[in-house]
């Protein structure tokens, strides 16, 4: 950013300078050429101008070309990313899915089991309840041989009597 501001300013700087001086001709002189007439000198800036860019383009395009092909990998290794969290993903719900079915066979088991603990409690209720009719039985049984054993001790001991 910092980069554009300045070169439009110096493009600005270039452009007044230019509609000041670009209609006096200049002869120009390198070694022993020479040009064969004047030229005018907004001419001479402007292509002192695109030969100066130039230049400067072709000094920074390794670096350019550089900095693509790091963007280049980088967004490859971005598609690749890309893919292995979608693939992540599907695992991921692969893996719920099947923490939902061992959840739901959880709750079936559980429900068996208190099933199977509720018919058990029942059996015992059943044995207890069969249990204490049992004692009363053998209760009513003893008191009965024991009412027996009485009339028996009694009537013998009349007769011992």
């Amino acid at each position: 950013m910092i980069r554009t501001v300045i070169y439009l300013i110096l493009f600005i700087l270039a452009i007044i300078f230019l509609f000041q001086n670009g209609g006096q001709p200049v002869t120009l002189k390198f070694l022993n050429w020479e040009t064969p007439s004047p030229i005018p000198a907004g001419f001479i800036f402007i292509g002192a101008l695109l030969i100066g860019a130039i230049v400067v383009w072709l000094y920074h395009l390794p670096q350019i070309i550089a900095l693509k092909n790091k963007i280049k990998g980088l967004d490859r290794k971005i598609s690749l990313l890309m893919e292995d969290i979608k693939r992540k993903e599907n695992e991921l719900n692969e893996i719920k899915k099947v923490k939902e079915d061992l959840e739901k066979k959880l709750g079936e088991k559980k429900e068996e089991i208190q099933e199977e603990k509720k018919t058990e409690e029942v059996k015992e209720e059943e044995k207890e309840i069969e249990s204490k009719k049992s004692s009363i039985f053998d209760f009513l049984k003893r008191k009965k041989e024991n009412e027996w054993k009485i009339f028996y001790l009694t009537k013998r001991d009349y007769m011992f009597l």
